[in-house]
């Protein structure tokens, strides 16, 4: 699957380790999505102005799939590709720090779905995850509330799943 991949200013110059961001798109975006937003643009000037540290992010192309397993045995396995194949792939390629707690996870609609059901199936992928809102689709809560190990991550992590959001106009 395409992904881009947002370097900071520095990068091919110093040979250190960064966090990594993962931004997930929504259900009608792909991977350009974000970079539509100006969100490349935001970040290079926060980082440039120090005020948040040198980070590499990663916007992966999803389709439609909420970033999950199907729960079909013949089904795609998103969830498998975001939390292990590409959290692998980005490791092995760019100088990214190998630990969870400086990965991060976050998402848009869709995406936000997915960063907050990786982030319960898989502690280990990310430490941190972030949505912006998240929708609470039928399909997608039946897939997040189907799992035992989500179920038992639910009972550590407690919170709300599914919380009407203020109309916007």
């Amino acid at each position: 699957m395409p992904y881009f991949i947002y370097l900071p200013p520095g990068y091919r110059s110093e040979g250190r380790l960064y966090p990594v961001l993962f931004l997930l798109h929504g259900n009608s975006g792909s991977y350009e999505e974000w970079l539509a937003y100006g969100f490349v643009d935001r970040v290079d000037r926060m980082i440039v102005r120090n005020e948040i540290s040198p980070i590499v992010v990663v916007f992966p192309q999803g389709d439609f799939s909420y970033w999950v397993n199907s729960p079909w045995e013949e089904g795609l396995r998103w969830g498998d590709y975001l939390s292990v194949d590409l959290v692998r792939h980005i490791g092995a390629t760019y100088r990214v720090f190998a630990d969870p707690e400086r990965r991060a996870v976050g998402g848009l609609s869709m995406g936000g779905t997915g960063a907050l059901v990786n982030a319960f199936w898989r502690p280990t992928y990310s430490a941190r995850s972030g949505l912006i809102a998240r929708p609470c689709r039928p399909k997608a809560l039946a897939i997040f509330s189907a799992s035992t190990e989500i179920s038992a991550s639910a009972t550590r992590f407690p919170l709300q799943t599914c919380a009407p959001s203020a109309s916007l106009g």
